[in-house]
């Protein structure tokens, strides 16, 4: 079911881009969706995050709203926990989900469309920290991920896990869970060391 979807999404996107009419896209038989729901990360800038009275603001917003001008189907993007946006994909309670990592375990379970970016990702450490300059020299550290994050790219017997962080990563603190290393995408932390960025 995911599959079809998301063969169908990839078909409304080409009628979006050459503003085509949906109705010609398969023949006068087909009928697009009335509406599509998509979900991600609601703390993940400046793809998606909540300004200060807690609305939804982003590229990603932006471009579907963009999207459902051109193409006349109503979409409704809902941000929430990335565990959850997950989840919510495969209970069938969102239909698109997006910045969505590829990965090996997640093609089963999602058809891709050709990438339209690459998101780098880091190690970040605590300054008190020395010695790190590669995966190799990261054996024996616990790193922390987000919870639902793709795998880091080392191998597995080099590091230990510690509890994943919350879902706001601004406001993982020691009341929640201590973290001196993590692995993270490089653009969210960027953003939030600007000032005045959104927290």
């Amino acid at each position: 079911m995911i599959r079809a979807l998301f063969r169908s999404l990839a078909l409304l996107a080409a009628c979006a881009a050459t503003s085509a009419p949906l109705a010609d896209a398969r023949g006068a038989g087909y009928t697009p969706p009335a509406k599509l729901v998509v979900t991600t990360d609601d703390n993940y800038p400046p793809f998606l995050f909540r300004a200060p009275d807690g609305t939804l603001q982003g590229i990603i917003r932006d471009k579907w709203a963009l999207w459902a001008k051109a193409t006349g189907v109503e979409v409704e993007v809902r941000g929430e926990a990335w565990s959850a946006a997950q989840a919510s994909v495969q209970r069938g309670e969102a239909d698109v989900i997006e910045a969505l990592s590829r990965t090996r375990p997640r093609e089963a379970l999602y058809e891709f469309p050709q990438a339209s970016a690459s998101i780098e990702a880091r190690i970040f450490f605590h300054r008190s920290i020395t010695g790190i300059i590669d995966a190799p020299s990261l054996r024996g550290f616990q790193v922390a991920a987000k919870a639902g994050s793709a795998e880091p790219p080392m191998q597995k017997p080099t590091t230990s896990a510690p509890p994943p962080l919350s879902r706001s990563r601004r406001e993982s603190g020691p009341a929640e869970v201590s973290v001196r290393m993590a692995f993270i995408a490089l653009l969210p932390p960027s953003w939030w060391t600007q000032p005045g960025s959104p927290s």
